[in-house]
């Protein structure tokens, strides 16, 4: 006789919450406010898959892969309009480089400010360390100075903090542009390779 068969197995449609991260406002994301629904409710009870969110749109592969195509588009574009380089004498042709800067250069120049005024908060820590260890070091206390330790110490306390939220901030930017580059890439070659 036959063979009999399996019926096919319908898999479960996942469904998730809407990410918050999308609309929070700039204080809750420099914050990272917007996760304390889901860092409750994982204190609460174990977090089955229904209780994450959804994927933020920007990282997705489809979307990437019209913003790619579109771009790709262009910049072929522009290669045909200029066929010889003026300055090399070749063949002008598109370059992915170009691609990449156009869709990455805002994240990357936002994450380029962070991480400079990160660095500027990493310098400031000694410095405001050594003020610290200099007062209290001094032998002479008097009511005019007695003060400047509590205000070093405080100064101290929010340096980290504030190098802790840039810090944390400029690596999201930094790594969801990694995960979007990568996202574009193996969107465009699995494209390009269904067109051999």
């Amino acid at each position: 006789g036959e063979p009999e068969l399996l019926p096919p197995v319908e898999e479960p449609k996942l469904t998730f919450q809407p990410n918050p991260r999308l609309k929070a406002n700039f204080l809750s994301r420099m914050l990272f406010s917007y996760m304390n629904s889901l860092v409750k409710l994982g204190y609460k009870q174990p977090l089955e898959m229904s209780d994450m969110w959804e994927v933020d749109p920007a990282i997705e592969g489809k979307a990437l892969n019209e913003d790619f195509n579109a771009k790709w588009k262009d910049e072929t574009e522009r290669a045909e309009k200029l066929p010889i380089d003026p300055k090399s004498g070749l063949p002008v042709q598109p370059s992915l480089f170009r691609v990449a800067k156009a869709l990455f250069f805002g994240p990357m120049r936002n994450a380029g400010v962070l991480k400079l005024i990160n660095d500027g908060v990493q310098l400031a820590v000694p410095i405001a360390f050594n003020r610290f260890i200099t007062h209290l070091e001094k032998k002479e206390w008097n009511s005019d100075n007695e003060n400047y330790g509590y205000y070093y110490a405080l100064l101290l306390f929010g340096l980290m903090m504030a190098k802790t939220l840039i810090e944390s901030n400029y690596f999201i930017i930094v790594i969801t542009v990694g995960v979007r580059l990568r996202n574009m890439l193996i969107g465009a070659i699995y494209s390009k390779s269904l067109k051999l």
